[in-house]
């Protein structure tokens, strides 16, 4: 059987990348494709007219690859698609949030993948304080720092939620292990009621 696809939208800071490294500890298997790995491939500015494609086409090839490897028959391709897969995400609510969230969920269906929507939240004061941390983006990756236009996000969006569908955890003051755990129990809790379905 394919294994899962967990989806982990969330607001910059909120720790997106840090549960679904502590997911993976406790399935060593799963593969993390953080959002950062995939955007900052892209080699125009935001701004160009050819962003969002660009965007697309590597999103693509890491579902191509990860997701729905081709082709599934063989043995790599085989021992992929029963991987879990974890991918974080900033996605809003808005149109280009919507079609971006939607297009994981089809991309595991494609897969034959049971999809489990995360939505990780924190308390706002705890949000900001966590994206200016000396941590964050010490990686190399385009993480935001901006406390400012994250305020903005904050003020003027929210994330993208499937209707009726996923888990949402307060991440304020629960350490990443623990929400691991709860991510874990709910990705049982989804076989078992495929399992009963069947």
């Amino acid at each position: 059987m394919p294994g899962q696809f967990v989806w982990i939208n969330g607001m910059p800071g909120v720790g997106k990348l840090t549960v679904a490294r502590a997911l993976r500890d406790l399935l060593p298997d799963a593969q993390v494709i953080d959002n950062h790995s995939l955007i900052d491939q892209v080699q125009v500015p935001r701004s160009h007219a050819e962003y969002n494609a660009e965007r697309a086409r590597v999103r693509d090839a890491a579902y191509s690859s990860f997701v729905h490897p081709q082709p599934p028959t063989s043995e790599d391709g085989q021992q992929q698609l029963e991987r879990v897969v974890i991918f974080t995400d900033f996605f809003t609510a808005g149109t280009i949030g919507a079609e971006w969230s939607q297009a994981h969920r089809a991309a595991a269906a494609r897969g034959g993948r049971p999809f489990l929507p995360v939505y990780l939240t924190c308390e706002r004061g705890e949000n900001l304080r966590r994206v200016t941390r000396p941590e964050r983006g010490a990686e190399g990756c385009g993480k935001l720092t901006d406390v400012a236009l994250v305020q903005r996000f904050m003020d003027d969006s929210t994330i993208y939620r499937f209707q009726g569908r996923g888990v949402d955890i307060d991440t304020t003051t629960r350490p990443p292990e623990e929400t691991a755990r709860l991510i874990l129990e709910a990705m049982r809790a989804q076989l078992q009621e495929k399992e009963a379905e069947e």
